[in-house]
């Protein structure tokens, strides 16, 4: 009877052994544990998703949203330690660590001074879409039109040149100012208005 239990005994020591993580605890196998909390050092306002690193070893983390993070079987030494999160000057130390310790510390950042250069964002209209306009009246046979080569062949170093000549137009001036005209006739009716000038440079 005494046998079996002892069988048993060392049967069930067995298994617990077998159960156990082959990887001891950081202590045990000489690391130390690095807990900390990263916050704002004007305001110590606790900064979640900021990345801690030992380069050194490989290892990182990002802080939870009370800013803490933790790292687990550091080897011993003095290791650098990196802090960076966007908005905030990035940060590098170096911790000493022994075998079995459990060290803490709180690391606060400052607001970064770094400006990104200034960026010009310039929207413009698709210029063809009154030149089709231009092109559908022109289609239809009814007007007088310049296209750009007419201008250049007509104008002579002068646009007023190349327009005036179109028929039925003319010029008036009105107010201090020069405007083009150009005569409409329906049956006995004959009236004005004035002319319109498409100018593709100015189409944004």
């Amino acid at each position: 009877m005494v046998g079996r239990v002892r069988a048993a005994a060392l049967l069930l020591a067995l298994v617990l052994a077998a159960l156990v993580p082959a990887t001891a605890p950081a202590q045990a196998r000489g690391g130390a544990v690095l807990l900390g909390r990263v916050t704002a050092d004007s305001t110590n306002q606790r900064l979640p998703g900021a990345r801690v690193s030992i380069p050194s070893i490989g290892a990182s983390a990002l802080t939870d949203s009370l800013g803490r993070f933790r790292f687990v079987g550091v080897p011993p030494g003095r290791r650098g330690l990196r802090v960076d999160l966007l908005g905030y000057a990035p940060l590098r130390t170096a911790v000493e660590f022994s075998a079995g310790d459990t060290i803490e510390i709180d690391i606060g950042l400052s607001p970064s001074s770094e400006h990104l250069d200034a960026v010009e964002v310039v929207a413009a209209r698709n210029p063809d879409l009154r030149l089709a306009d231009f092109e559908r009246r022109r289609a239809s046979g009814t007007g007088e039109y310049l296209t750009a080569d007419d201008i250049h062949r007509l104008s002579r170093g002068r646009f007023s040149d190349a327009l005036l000549t179109l028929r039925g137009v003319r010029t008036t001036t009105s107010s201090g100012g020069t405007y083009l005209i150009g005569g409409r006739a329906s049956g006995n009716r004959t009236g004005t208005c004035f002319t319109a000038v498409i100018d593709r440079k100015s189409v944004v």
